[in-house]
Formats: structure tokens, sequence, C-alpha cells
């Protein structure tokens, strides 16, 4: 901003030779409408979970002073969003859960919300949690959009991790006659498998499988599953072959 004293040359200043012109020290942000600042002042999140486990983030939203005054609109959209790293918005983020609020929030107010989300079964290890307000941008909040995610909430995501304990085989069997493999298999994760699992036994000779079996139901973590059913041995195994 600019101010020009005596902008007409109706007074006469003699030799004075300074400037009637003064540039104010920073500039004026000119916004066409009224605008909000929304953004996510906390976030409260556990520090780890299992795939497949829902969790149950709160929130608490405001508006900085910087805005105008109440938000132009009565709803929008909040979500929680989980991260490989500690950025929000660089290209491996994923969109837990979109919660809808309702009401407009005045100028230096604030609410809070919260709901609930599934870990993804695809996932494990380390990641950051985010919580960001008005993701789809309903409100109109000049040239402050870019403080609408909150800072990152490290969360550990733990999976499954099938194992086989032993396996029990007879030292001979004759072909084409059943015989009975018997093996223990243990899931260490935290928790079971979301979807029931099934178990192929095979010969180590180039042949289809020769019998898959289900478990029955998910071991817990530290709970072996143990399971011995009847298969027959293929001409083709007329031959020392491991059993695995």
């Amino acid at each position: 901003m600019f101010v020009y004293t005596d902008s007409a040359d109706g007074v006469y200043e003699g030799d004075n030779t300074h400037a009637n012109l003064v540039q104010s020290a920073g500039v004026i942000s000119v916004a066409p409408q009224v605008f909000a600042d929304l953004t996510v002042t906390g976030v409260t999140a556990p520090e780890g979970g299992a795939v497949g486990q829902q969790l149950f983030p709160a929130m608490e939203c405001g508006q900085y002073r910087e805005c105008w005054g109440p938000t132009p609109v009565n709803q929008w959209y909040d979500a929680v969003v989980l991260s490989q790293d500690a950025i929000y918005g660089n290209g491996d983020d994923r969109v837990l859960g979109r919660f809808l609020h309702d009401g407009a929030l005045n100028r230096a107010d604030s609410y809070t919300g919260s709901g609930s989300v599934t870990l993804p079964t695809d996932v494990g290890g380390d990641y950051s949690l985010f919580v960001v307000t008005d993701i789809y941008n309903w409100v109109y909040e000049f040239s402050y959009e870019n403080n609408n995610g909150s800072s990152p909430a490290a969360l550990t995501v733990n999976s499954p991790d099938l194992v086989i304990d032993a396996v029990s085989a007879p030292a001979t069997a004759a072909v084409g006659r059943q015989t009975t493999i018997t093996w223990t298999g243990a899931t260490s994760g935290m928790r079971p498998p979301p979807t029931r699992g099934s178990t192929t036994m095979s010969f180590s000779v180039e042949m289809p499988p020769m019998a898959t079996t289900t478990t029955g139901s998910s071991a817990p973590s530290g709970i072996s599953a143990r399971s011995a059913p009847g298969i027959s041995i293929p001409v083709a195994a007329a031959s020392p072959c491991p059993v695995m």
C-alpha cells in the first residue's frame, strides 16, 4: 500500500526534496469473499494396531483468528488418513474414513469429532496417522488451505506371521495307498488372520498339489493348529521324497 500526500501539489514546499510518497512495510492480502481458516489442533489415536482392527481416533478442529468470520458453509467432511511416512499429501496416503461435520464455526471457535476406521489387511510396519479437516475443500479459506492437516501421529501396524512348527510323516509309504501326514502351524502376529487359512501338502517332485485342507478356524497369536488328513501317494512318487 502507498500513501501520497499533497497529490495535487497544492502545497508549496520550496526546495524540500523529501518524497511525498511512502510505501507500507508489508503487503495486504485482498480476498474476493469472506474466508475461514480451519485447522486440526489435536489428535488422539492409539500408538499401535493390527490389520483388520478398528481404531477410534478423535480430533479437535478450530478456526484461527486470521479468518474474517464464521465459515461460509455449514457442512464439510473430515478424514482419517494413513500414510507410509510423516508427510501428508505426497502420494502414499490412504483415506481410511470420511466423517461429515454439520454446523458453522465462528471465529476462534472449535469442535471435537471422532469416528471408527478399520486398518487395511495389506499393510504392516510403521505408519503415520493424520486427521484432515475439510477434505473436499468445501470451505473457502483464501490462502490458508495449507494447514488443514494434523501433525503425524505414529502408528505401528502389526500383521499375522504364519509359520509351520513341525511336520511328521512315516518313513515309508506304499504307492496308491493312503498315508497320514501331521503338521503343526501357528501364527505369531498380534491377531488371527482375517480369513480362514488353508494348508497344501505336496512332495518335492514336479506334480500338482495332492491335497488341500482347511484348518477350520484362525489360530490366535501363539496358538498352534494341528492337521492330519489322509492322502494318497501318487505313482510318480515311487522313490524317496521329502514331505513339506
